[in-house]
């Protein structure tokens, strides 16, 4: 049986933990592919998860020939790019740096800040003690209690108004700006392999309104622009938040935490992206046929 090779650049979704290995979306993705096109799936992982992803996917196919790439844009990537002050963990405490990005635009790219630790800018105070995180269960999903998952607070938080702020400085324009750059750069070393990509969007985070406002932009930006692109596909893992009406919608039930698909979360993605994948396995669309 012919395999179809898959680079995948992204985070934890193809190996996440306490996802049954069958469940993971590229096996149920997998079992789809053979039961309806007669082909097996393989997934190819990018290493050095901190690199500029267009480093990464040149990482794999120096490694050996792939038959598509697969580009995940997780949200909290995101969204970490748009708050005016980033908190920078270092041995057990906090350093907070004002976004790199606020006053001029730099010649190094986030991820490169994000290797060095943000050790170039510029530290507003330090905090000597990590505050732990909180793992109260509050939400059900499918259910049953989840641990993890966070209880929301009704209340405003410093990091709101460095959201707040970061919104009004501009920095949500500038992190949708920045996503669409990173998946340029992707794209044109796709080109240049002849492969075709495949853009998975930012998904939910549950009861975090400031989250999902953002990743909805977001979202809806990257289905605008990249409808235009030659040989990208876009998929969208939010619930129909441009208003199209064609997906069934992502919602708590496919969440085994705020922000972390289930078992159930990861079907419906393999579900979004079979349509796509079968485009790819026609005749009319080239060499995987």
């Amino acid at each position: 049986m012919q395999e179809l090779s898959l680079a995948f650049v992204g985070g934890c979704l193809t190996h996440q933990p306490g996802i049954p290995f069958p469940r993971l979306f590229h096996r149920v993705l997998s079992r789809r592919l053979q039961a309806h096109y007669g082909r097996q799936l393989k997934i190819v992982v990018a290493p050095r998860y901190l690199d500029d992803p267009h480093r990464r996917l040149e990482s794999i196919l120096q490694k050996g020939p792939v038959d598509a790439v697969v580009l995940h844009r997780s949200t909290m990537t995101f969204f970490r790019k748009t708050g005016l002050i980033v908190g920078v963990a270092e041995d057990g405490s906090f350093r907070y740096v004002l976004h790199p990005f606020f006053c001029q635009q730099g010649a190094r790219t986030w991820a490169d800040l994000e290797v060095t630790r943000f050790a170039e800018c510029m530290t507003l105070w330090r905090r000597k003690t990590a505050v732990a995180t909180p793992v109260e269960v509050s939400l059900p999903v499918q259910g049953t209690a989840q641990p993890g998952l966070i209880k929301p607070r009704r209340r405003l938080r410093f990091r709101d108004f460095t959201w707040i702020a970061g919104k009004w400085a501009g920095l949500v324009d500038w992190a949708i700006r920045d996503e669409i750059r990173i998946i340029e750069m992707v794209r044109q070393v796709a080109v240049a392999n002849n492969l075709p990509l495949l853009v998975l969007g930012p998904g939910r985070r549950i009861e975090k309104t400031p989250i999902n406002q953002f990743a909805a932009r977001l979202d809806c930006e990257l289905a605008r622009t990249l409808s235009r692109g030659q040989g990208v596909s876009y998929i969208s893992l939010m619930d129909d938040q441009c208003g199209n009406g064609t997906h069934k919608s992502f919602d708590r039930h496919h969440y085994v935490d705020s922000g972390h698909f289930n078992e159930a979360g990861h079907a419906l993605v393999a579900a979004r992206m079979e349509p796509q994948l079968a485009r790819l396995l026609t005749p009319s669309r080239g060499t995987l046929a």
